[in-house]
């Protein structure tokens, strides 16, 4: 798991999206650089709650996709070939 997750954010430290967004983003951006893996964890039960708008995962796209030629959005099947290799 890349960031905060967002229970520990929006429940446990009572963070505002805005915040969570700029956590997501620095790891994100951290991942993209470094060639690492970036793992997003969420609830939905959480996030429908806190960030309807689904920004939090535009934000995750709009970003992958802006660096399209370091990175992708891959299930756990993928990475686990990777690292088998």
């Amino acid at each position: 798991m890349s960031p905060i997750s967002d229970v520990g954010a929006f429940r446990s430290k009572f963070w505002k999206l805005d915040y969570f967004l700029k956590a997501v983003k620095l790891a994100l951006d951290w991942a993209i650089q470094n060639r690492e893996v970036f793992d997003f964890l969420c609830h939905p039960s959480c996030m429908v709650v806190e960030d309807p708008n689904f920004e939090t995962m535009k934000l995750i796209c709009d970003t992958v996709n802006t660096h399209k030629d370091r990175a992708e959005i891959v299930g756990l099947d993928q990475i686990a070939k990777r690292v088998r290799k």
